[in-house]
């Protein structure tokens, strides 16, 4: 049963307290504490990546006392990061007739590629951008960015187009950095 504050572990700790006091050491209390140290190792580590991932810098927190100012570098940072972000969807455009011979299908074959992208792309606009409300958008941003950067490693290391294609749709669809960005600009 859960408590009203859910804590779960604790009404184990206490039954795991309760049967050691009754049986005879035969073991069963011993699997129930390392459970629970093994779930409280987890939650430990989950809680340091989840700590990692959040981690806002002191200069980037919000202070009521000084006000921040968007300034001309903070303005070109996001425009290029939105303008390369962005080109990720049209890479590929003119070089369709090199992806088709590398790879060896045909023309019409290849032409999917774009689409793919095109149809991530508005896949991430409908599934991820929305998460940005739910998450740091900062946090967001640099996962999404890391994740597109790890798909275009995948796409330039892949020798199978149907892998390339999946890679493709992957990298549009995780190319909504820009929606997540400018939010940004108003926290």
């Amino acid at each position: 049963m859960i408590d009203n504050n859910g804590d779960i572990e604790k009404r184990a700790i206490e039954a795991t307290d309760i049967d050691s006091n009754s049986t005879s050491g035969s073991g069963a209390e011993i699997s129930a504490e390392n459970a629970t140290g093994s779930t409280q190792e987890t939650r430990m580590v989950l809680e340091r990546i989840l700590r990692f991932f959040n981690y806002v810098p002191q200069r980037c927190r919000y202070d009521p006392e000084r006000e921040f100012k968007f300034n001309m570098a903070l303005n070109l940072l996001f425009a290029f990061a939105a303008t390369f972000t962005v080109a990720n969807l049209y890479y590929n455009h003119p070089i369709l007739d090199i992806l088709a011979k590398d790879f060896n299908v045909t023309y019409e074959r290849v032409s999917i590629i774009p689409n793919v992208m095109q149809a991530g792309y508005a896949s991430g606009l409908f599934f991820i951008t929305p998460l940005g409300d739910l998450f740091r958008r900062r946090a967001l941003t640099l996962g999404l960015i890391l994740f597109t950067t790890l798909m275009w490693l995948g796409c330039t290391l892949t020798k199978s187009f149907s892998v390339f294609a999946a890679l493709s749709y992957m990298v549009g669809l995780t190319t909504v950095t820009p929606q997540l960005m400018l939010p940004l600009v108003g926290e």
